[in-house]
């Protein structure tokens, strides 16, 4: 049922347009009078505070203020020119026109259920959205394809959609779940890093290998805020997606979404001058997170282990294994500010020894945290499974042995949650078979 409230004319007033009202009052009672109705219009609130106010020349004199946090609805109506000897009453209707729209407490993002299974993923130079025989593969539970920032925002503020509506799109008509992988570092569009501090360092992995590109770096506060704004746009329009269930953590990243940077003879002393610590990498990573946990509620966040550069906080070289404890403060601040969505994870499944610390890493987490590996290449390409899979000409083989690896016994007897493997290798007839031991072994307790 309506409102109504009772407001006594103060005796300090100023003139305005020749008529007497006081301002101030007004204004303190409109706020007042519009929280106290929130409190029958909403119930329970969130929380309340009951504050007795005397009645003077300054104040309002209601019996009652609320202060109420949480959500709410606010109505309100113009008392102007209606008093009458000193006093005047209206009506402040709730819901009003403008709160008509709204059928409650906004909803709140929710959480679905951890990913699990195998992912079919389109590597960034492979054009185009994933076949439809692999998005509809019955041993497919999930998606992924890989975008650079640079062909997705070309423009700032004027984004292109067209790449993400057709994963998003393919996955939802399937009841798949989506896994996005963007690029940023040197993968940034042009206008993201004017006013950024840059630095020029070789691709040495992933697209366009051996190319010299701007890299921002890791902490800069222009390129990040542009990252996070381009984001922000992401969540906006997909975030409440039934499909988007993971989103790759990127920003403090150079030539993937890896959390690797450029470390090949001759960029140390770049990273020197630059003004590289393993701190001012953790605090980005940290703003990053931060970022990702706030704008994407509903979804779990990965994070592909590396461990910045072997320089200490003192600007001097340090021993590599340096690197493996920036790599492991970066995982703490994941875990503090994520929780169960922080999903540590490996885009380098292979028999590699360089890749064999990071593969432990997200196996020794596996069990606390959904942890997911992704395959160092495609085995079904030439060269792969010889050079990273130990199986010349033998795809399924290679295959084989990688899954050996990926389910090596750990002590804690868990393995990890999702395995990421190329679109080549499930559109292959000859994979089929170690798809399904794929499959089977990862649906194990």
């Amino acid at each position: 049922m309506p409102k109504k409230r009772v407001l006594r004319r103060p005796a300090a007033t100023f003139d305005e347009v020749g008529k007497n009202y006081s301002a101030r009052r007004l204004m303190h009672a409109m706020v007042a009078i519009g929280i106290t109705l929130t409190l029958f219009a909403i119930a329970p609130p969130a929380s309340a505070q009951n504050v007795t106010t005397p009645c003077t020349t300054t104040s309002p004199c209601l019996d009652n203020v609320y202060f109420v946090t949480g959500d709410y609805v606010v109505g309100g109506v113009g008392l102007r020119g209606l008093g009458v000897n000193g006093f005047t009453t209206s009506t402040i209707s709730i819901p009003d026109k403008v709160q008509a729209q709204h059928t409650g407490v906004p909803a709140v993002a929710t959480l679905g259920e951890p990913p699990s299974g195998l992912i079919a993923m389109k590597g960034v130079v492979m054009p185009g959205p994933l076949d439809q025989r692999t998005v509809n593969h019955p041993l497919v539970s999930g998606i992924a394809k890989q975008f650079e920032w640079r062909d997705l925002e070309p423009v700032r503020g004027k984004p292109d959609w067209t790449q993400l509506d057709s994963i998003f799109g393919a996955a939802e008509g399937a009841k798949k779940w989506v896994r996005l992988v963007i690029y940023a570092g040197m993968s940034a569009p042009p206008w993201a890093l004017e006013g950024a501090q840059v630095e020029r360092f070789a691709r040495t992995y992933g697209p366009g290998t051996g190319k010299v590109e701007n890299l921002p770096m890791p902490w800069d506060t222009v390129y990040l805020n542009n990252w996070f704004e381009y984001l922000k746009l992401v969540a906006d329009r997909y975030g409440r997606s039934p499909a988007f269930r993971i989103i790759a953590a990127a920003g403090p990243t150079s030539m993937t979404a890896e959390s690797t940077l450029p470390r090949a003879p001759g960029d140390l002393p770049k990273w020197m001058a630059a003004g590289y610590t393993p701190t001012r990498y953790i605090e980005a990573w940290r703003q990053t997170l931060r970022t990702y946990a706030a704008l994407f509620p509903g979804q779990y966040i990965s994070w592909s282990t590396g461990g910045g550069v072997n320089i200490d906080d003192n600007g001097r070289r340090a021993p590599w294994l340096a690197t493996l404890r920036t790599r492991d403060a970066v995982i703490d601040v994941g875990i503090e500010i994520l929780g169960r969505r922080f999903v540590p994870m490996c885009d380098c499944l292979q028999l590699g020894a360089d890749r064999q610390a990071g593969i432990n890493k997200v196996l020794e987490l596996s069990g606390r945290f959904v942890t997911g590996l992704e395959m160092g290449c495609r085995v079904t390409a030439p060269g792969c499974a010889a050079a990273a899979m130990g199986a010349p000409g033998d795809p399924p083989r290679g295959f084989t042995n990688a899954l050996d690896r990926a389910f090596r016994p750990t002590a804690s007897g868990k393995h990890i949650s999702f395995l990421e493997i190329y679109e080549g290798d499930f559109l292959a007839p000859a994979m089929q078979g170690v798809l399904r031991d794929a499959s089977e072994r990862i649906s194990r307790p």
